[in-house]
């Protein structure tokens, strides 16, 4: 039992599981409010006959990047000297990679034929080490990779 302490104590100090934590809780977060929004947007938008899933994201991903931001800056970055743009940078970021974001979700749905709740998921894990090199390089400047 105290092997598995010292194991959680360790992993917990180490920046990239914290930034993996707070993603975890942001993309469930997200999803809450992600899957009811298609919900009410597929009745009102289709192209081609399909559900059109992706302006659901325009909106939740601003929401979750606020949330995940102040986790971050006090739970994974909470050493770092806070920067008075950060939260501005953690948007500009959010708001240009919610672009390729939604460039992978069509891929992983249309031309995969994945549902796209699951097509969510797959795409949160491509995008997660863009996003983690850019915060720790731009947001935070930690000089880690």
């Amino acid at each position: 039992m105290n092997t598995l302490k010292t194991i959680w104590l360790y992993l917990w100090h180490i920046r990239i599981f914290n930034f993996m934590f707070v993603g975890g809780l942001s993309f469930i977060l997200g999803l809450g409010i992600y899957y009811p929004l298609t919900l009410v947007i597929q009745s009102k938008v289709t192209i081609l006959n399909q559900v059109f899933y992706l302006p659901a994201m325009l909106i939740s991903n601003p929401i979750v990047a606020v949330f995940s931001y102040y986790a971050n800056k006090h739970w994974t970055y909470g050493d770092c000297k806070v920067k008075s743009l950060s939260l501005a940078r953690y948007e500009l970021m959010g708001m240009t990679t919610i672009f390729l974001d939604m460039f992978v979700l069509f891929l992983v749905v249309h031309f995969g034929h994945i549902y796209y709740l699951l097509g969510m998921i797959l795409t949160a894990f491509a995008m997660f080490l863009l996003r983690y090199t850019i915060s720790n390089r731009w947001i935070w400047k930690t000089n880690e990779a």
